[in-house]
Order: C-alpha cells, then sequence, then structure tokens
C-alpha cells in the first residue's frame, strides 16, 4: 500500500505542476489535492495497518505549501508548519479558515 500511496502521490505533484503552469488551473489543483486526501485517508484507514509517517508528513507538507501558494494560510509559512497555522488574531476572531476552503478542497 505505501508503495501504491507513493505513486499516486507522485502523479497527482505531476498533475499539480502542470495545472499551475497551466494559467494556474486553480479548480484542477483544488480536486488534486481532495483526490490526494481522500487516497492519504483510505490509506490510513486500512485495518491493522502500519503506515509509513515520512510518506504522510511529506504528503502533509505538499499539500500545506499548496495552501500557502493559494493564500489560504494568512501567516508567515515555515517549513515545520503542516495544515493552516493561526495567529493570535486569527485564533479569537470568529473566522474559521477551515470553512471557508472547505467547499474547495
Amino acid at each position: 500500500y505505501d508503495l501504491q500511496l507513493n505513486e499516486r502521490f507522485s502523479a497527482i505533484k505531476k498533475q499539480v505542476h502542470l495545472a499551475l503552469c497551466d494559467s494556474i488551473d486553480t479548480p484542477t489543483v483544488m480536486e488534486n489535492i481532495r483526490q490526494l486526501i481522500t487516497t492519504t485517508n483510505i490509506y490510513m484507514n486500512r485495518t491493522n495497518a502500519t503506515v509509513n509517517r515520512l510518506l504522510l508528513r511529506n504528503i502533509a507538507a505538499y499539500i500545506t505549501r499548496l495552501i500557502d501558494i493559494f493564500g489560504l494560510n494568512s501567516s508567515v509559512p515555515s517549513t515545520d508548519d503542516i495544515g493552516f497555522t493561526r495567529s493570535t488574531e486569527q485564533q479569537a476572531s470568529a473566522v474559521n479558515v477551515e470553512d471557508i476552503a472547505m467547499p474547495y478542497v
């Protein structure tokens, strides 16, 4: 299963690269992110399976980098951050970044 997920991850990275080179085709990129998340969730939910944590970390970092590229992450990106980061002001506000991004992911 690790090999299948890694191959799917590589294929999606190529598709995302092509979409970004095609006048920044955002819908295609978001669809590929959605597919990668779905595939990764299926991989993680296998019963009695040991997961490849490095592969999962690479996928999470890649998705986070794409989120940064599209400006969905308002804080200064760090190489160690995964997912949506929040500043103190964002934590205090009622706006939920995940709710805003969900229709596109």
